[in-house]
């Protein structure tokens, strides 16, 4: 609708821009870096940050209609000279349908994989959890590999959730239930 949204890791926000004049329609402050592209669907606005939320805010007015914290608790650290979650959201938020066409949010978060990794579907209606993996870093993959540290853009064919891993391979799991 004339709109186009962008994220920014220096100011912490999502923004909102008006495609014909190039104002701005609205900001959504978050506690930490927004470093991939939101993503749009049915009049809503999908994004993670390194504060350790996934959000969703209307796109017409940027109001949070619902917020989801990945890690167990909201404990943060420092890292590149600015406080974070212990389980930042570095991966985008992928919006698709199921098989039923209900829209399922897909995103991982963490970045240490022996302080948890977590890989999640949400009902993007409502945020409600549909599934967690939380045993990604007790995985042989970890130890093979270099570990899963999910970062940058989640892939998804029919049935797989891809979610590459800084230098290491990418992670493959089940879009059903996270295995």
């Amino acid at each position: 609708n004339g709109m186009v949204f962008f994220g920014s890791s220096v100011e912490n926000k999502v923004y909102a821009i008006d495609v014909q004049s190039g104002n701005i329609r609205w900001t959504f402050q978050t506690e930490g870096a927004v470093r991939f592209a939101p993503s749009v669907s049915r009049k809503r606005v999908f994004f993670g940050s390194d504060d350790g939320w996934v959000y969703c805010v209307s796109a017409s007015k940027g109001k949070e209609e619902w917020k989801y914290r990945v890690g167990p608790s909201p404990e943060k650290l420092l890292g590149s000279g600015r406080m974070m979650s212990m389980w930042p959201v570095r991966t985008s938020v992928l919006v698709d349908e199921d098989e039923k066409g209900e829209e399922i949010v897909y995103f991982a978060a963490g970045v240490f994989p022996y302080e948890g990794i977590f890989v999640c579907a949400l009902r993007a209606s409502d945020g409600s959890l549909l599934w967690k993996n939380d045993r990604v870093g007790e995985r042989v993959h970890d130890l093979q590999f270099g570990g899963v540290s999910p970062q940058s853009y989640i892939a998804a064919s029919r049935s797989k959730l891809y979610v590459p891993s800084g230098r290491s391979v990418p992670a493959g799991f089940d879009r059903a239930n996270g295995e």
